[in-house]
């Protein structure tokens, strides 16, 4: 078992040395004695009354020990019920951002958007280098212009 689920149930076994004797009593002596047994007695845990366990600074393993106690033992079916559907409900979301943010569609959506930048630029570089057709004037016509602007001032 690894150091962080020993230090887990240190926490959980002192968390269940302060809280009220009824909830403790609703645990199965077999469950109790499994994590008395895997605690890591060298762990110093401190755990403070006047703050919530969020706020201190335990281990998640041991928040999820404490949820599955709560679950089997400290629940009543309805609070069981409410609790399983956020259990799904959180479920879900975890799958779903898994799949947004997956190493392969993360690949896949960077490549298409590589692929609309390359098409973009392509659209661009073809509009920029497209051939202008430019006709030079003949030089007889530019005097004429030239000669009817002069024309047209002078009256």
């Amino acid at each position: 078992m690894t150091t962080d689920f020993k230090k887990a149930y240190s926490e959980v076994d002192e968390i269940l040395k302060v809280i009220d004797d009824s909830y403790v009593k609703k645990i199965p002596k077999k469950v109790i004695d499994l994590i008395k047994e895997q605690k890591d007695n060298d762990y110093n845990v401190h755990i403070r009354l006047d703050k919530p366990l969020k706020k201190q600074e335990i281990k998640r393993v041991t928040l999820v020990i404490l949820a599955i106690l709560n679950l089997n033992y400290w629940c009543n079916e309805d609070e069981k019920k409410s609790f399983l559907e956020e259990l799904a409900k959180n479920e879900k979301e975890k799958n779903k951002l898994e799949k947004k943010y997956s190493v392969d569609n993360l690949f896949k959506s960077n490549a298409k958007i590589e692929n609309n930048k390359k098409e973009n630029s392509n659209k661009q570089e073809s509009n920029s280098t497209q051939i202008i057709e430019y006709k030079k004037k003949n030089f007889l016509l530019i005097i004429l212009q030239k000669l009817r602007k002069i024309i047209k001032k002078e009256k």
